[in-house]
């Protein structure tokens, strides 16, 4: 878990609640299901309709990044494309066809595939560039729906404020219902 993530959040959410209790607000205000509705709602909805089905899941999927990081071991992948190496230099590549169901990798599974099909080097690469390539596309697209949500988010909350005013003016002929609005 990224410790200084969760810090930034509990430290953020505190500090607005404690603006608003020095201000002298109740916790309340800050808890309204419409606003949350509206803000939210519109937010998803906005960036729903910028965004493809698999970027936009792909995306809501990345945003636990925020407090767990893919946990990434080049080592271990190093370590054992290196005793893979040393398998097929002994026994041949035919060797290597039981690693692939035991890969959990698509990527690592693809390779090892085309390598005991027999494929060139040349041609593995460039396949499984194209595939990195592509991984990596969706990726940033998908991290874009974040940084979309964040632009719409405000505005949508302009918007939301817009609604409860004229809500309110809607009540100024009945002075009792001014103070719910």
């Amino acid at each position: 878990m990224d410790k200084l993530s969760l810090v930034g959040l509990l430290l953020g959410i505190g500090g607005i609640l404690g603006g608003q209790l020095l201000e002298g607000g109740g916790l309340s205000i800050l808890f309204q299901g419409t606003a949350f509705l509206i803000v939210v709602g519109g937010t998803l909805g906005a960036v729903m309709l910028q965004s493809p089905l698999n970027v936009f899941v792909t995306g809501i999927q990345m945003g636990r990044w925020v407090f767990v990081t893919p946990q990434l071991s080049p080592q271990k992948l190093i370590n054992q494309i290196t005793a893979w190496s040393r398998l097929a230099h002994k026994d041949g590549m035919l060797v290597l066809e039981p690693q692939i169901a035991r890969s959990s990798d698509s990527f690592v599974k693809k390779g090892l595939q085309m390598l005991v099909d027999g494929n060139s080097a040349e041609k593995i690469r460039e396949v499984l560039e194209v595939d990195n390539h592509t991984y990596e596309q969706l990726r940033f697209q998908s991290a874009r729906v974040w940084e979309s949500a964040a632009g719409y988010a405000p505005t949508i909350g302009i918007l939301g404020a817009v609604l409860g005013l004229i809500h309110v003016m809607q009540s100024l002929g009945e002075p009792s219902k001014l103070g719910a609005g």
